[in-house]
């Protein structure tokens, strides 16, 4: 059985998710040390970064990450989903799908009007009630921004 649960109460796997992180999407200019803080590091906003993790018999399957960007804050978006994986082992199960509802409901909690997220899976989450930004590009063609806004 598949459980979500806040990273910072397991501490004992933050290298090993920041790995799945830098191996997923490497960039010469972030290390681990980067990566740990914008998962579980002390930002602007009360509660945020934070990362949600899928453990399936106490072992990690997945992470979420939620972070404020304030960067982004200035052109009205400062809220993103920053990372979504699952192992390839355990994809097909819809444990990305329960990730994000899961990291939805923390928004909610921390009261946060709207996530966006920069994703190439479009179509994921649609599924989970998201919707395309109109007049966003990004730097690669397949990539689109999408919004969650709660009411």
């Amino acid at each position: 059985m598949v459980r979500i649960s806040e990273l910072r109460d397991h501490s004992e796997w933050l290298a090993t998710v920041s790995d799945w992180i830098l191996a997923e999407w490497p960039k010469p200019e972030r290390d681990r040390s980067a990566v740990e803080h914008r998962m579980m590091g002390h930002g602007p906003h009360e509660g945020l970064p934070l990362a949600l993790i899928a453990l399936e018999d106490e072992a990690p399957i997945g992470v979420i990450s939620l972070i404020h960007h304030a960067e982004s804050e200035k052109i009205g978006r400062p809220y993103w989903v920053d990372a979504v994986y699952v192992l390839p082992a355990f994809r097909g199960r819809r444990i990305a799908s329960e990730l994000l509802r899961a990291a939805e409901a923390k928004a909610r909690q921390l009261r946060l009007p709207v996530l966006f997220a920069l994703t190439d899976i479009r179509a994921f989450y649609e599924k989970q009630g998201w919707a395309a930004v109109v007049g966003t590009t990004a730097g690669a063609t397949r990539d689109v921004v999408v919004s969650k806004v709660f009411s």
